[in-house]
């Protein structure tokens, strides 16, 4: 005869129901308390090494804009200085066709041309005297950038006061090339060149 038990079921919860790892609950709290503070240092740490990406690009291109400012003011100084070492020492009848035909780069016409901009090929006033050529050019802001080259001690430019900028230089002393930029100039003519404030070309960002 089977023993079939009648009495009442134990008290309690059945053995498949207790946790076979009870320290699996402490682990997990272990991992989700440090998981935290770690995801924080994370999204910090990513946020700082954006931060210094885009500043360091924020000071390259502010690099670069000050560089290409630099070269617009330049402009005409160094075109002055292109045709100087295209024609060498002695201007004599230099003239817009001669510059033309041996500095295609750019487009030369009369000293006495009001410049306009162009984004293309440079358009450049230009005026001689024997041994000093002025050049002009607009840049894209209105700015004209006025150069000048000086191939002779005797050229009379030298005798004459030109007080440069930056504190550097004092007079136009001997031969070099110099420029100067003026902003909104009422016409921006080689001819129209100013007698004075020229700058040492070429100068370059620090």
């Amino acid at each position: 005869m089977a023993n079939v038990w009648h009495g009442p079921l134990p008290i309690g919860r059945s053995p498949d129901t207790l946790p076979r790892h009870p320290w699996r609950i402490p682990v997990a709290l272990w991992i989700v308390a440090l998981a935290i503070p770690l995801a924080v240092v994370m999204f910090f740490l990513l946020g700082f090494i954006l931060f210094a990406q885009a500043l360091g690009n924020g000071f390259n291109s502010f690099g670069r804009g000050l560089e290409q400012a630099l070269k617009a003011d330049q402009a005409a100084g160094t075109a002055a200085n292109d045709a100087a070492a295209a024609v060498g020492p002695q201007f004599g009848s230099l003239s817009p066709s001669v510059l033309n035909m041996r500095l295609p780069k750019y487009q030369w016409v009369d000293g006495t041309a009001n410049v306009p901009y162009s984004a293309k090929r440079p358009i450049v006033g230009m005026v001689t005297n024997g041994t000093h050529i002025e050049t002009a050019i607009q840049d894209l802001d209105g700015s004209c950038s006025f150069g000048l080259t000086i191939t002779s001690s005797t050229d009379p430019l030298t005798t004459q006061n030109h007080v440069l900028g930056l504190g550097k230089y004092y007079r136009l002393v001997g031969p070099g090339t110099y420029y100067q930029s003026v902003y909104n100039a009422p016409q921006c003519a080689a001819d129209q060149a100013p007698a004075s404030g020229w700058i040492s070309w070429p100068q370059s960002v620090p």
